[in-house]
């Protein structure tokens, strides 16, 4: 009978304590710091504008078709801008990218125009954009003005500690004037016979 009643008797004692310990709440969380809100900045009429659905026009002034988005590097500077042709109701759509230098931004009567360098003509031959999926998808081919030089080539970045290749400046003696120049081609330094010394 002992046994039966110290085996009531921590069973209660044991079911008393679980009891007590799921009716303690738990220890409250420190309140988490609370973040500052955004600084705001002011960006007056005619300081900046969206260009999303914006038209482009050639040089004569003729609606080559609408902005629909922007192509940006790296470093979020723009690179190129995709301009859907148009088409009738969706039908005949077609996505170029252009050259972001080859866009002109004018403001004049009140609302601002965008000029492209080039004409339907010049873009006519340009592949249709098509957004990479992938990251190994070719690369993307843009319509460039002929007359405005490429951007410098961006070479990729060098790992720390990786020498730096230079190509080496020719030496003085393989430079030469181009063949029709009207100059004489000079000699170099160490061509040059030693100057004559005054007489006495």
């Amino acid at each position: 009978m002992n046994r039966i009643a110290v085996l009531a008797l921590s069973l209660l004692l044991l079911l008393a304590g679980s009891a007590a310990a799921q009716t303690t709440p738990p220890a409250p969380h420190p309140p988490a710091a609370a973040q500052p809100p955004a600084a705001q900045e002011l960006i007056y009429s005619g300081e900046a504008t969206s260009i999303l659905g914006r038209q482009v026009r050639d040089p004569e002034h003729r609606v080559l078709g609408r902005i629909v988005d922007l192509l940006v590097d790296d470093a979020g500077q723009p690179r190129a801008a995709i301009i859907d042709l148009g088409g009738f109701m969706g039908v005949g759509d077609r996505h170029i990218a252009v050259a972001w230098r080859a866009l002109h931004f004018a403001t004049a009567a009140g609302h601002g125009t965008i000029t492209l360098d080039m004409t339907l003509d010049q873009i006519k031959a340009t592949p249709e954009f098509h957004r990479p999926v992938v990251p190994t998808a070719p690369p993307v081919v843009v319509a460039a003005p002929p007359h405005l030089p490429a951007p410098p080539e961006i070479s990729a970045p060098q790992p720390p500690g990786a020498p730096q290749v230079q190509s080496p400046a020719p030496p003085r003696s393989q430079i030469s004037a181009p063949e029709n120049s009207s100059s004489p081609p000079q000699a170099s330094p160490s061509e040059m016979p030693p100057p004559a010394l005054p007489k006495q």
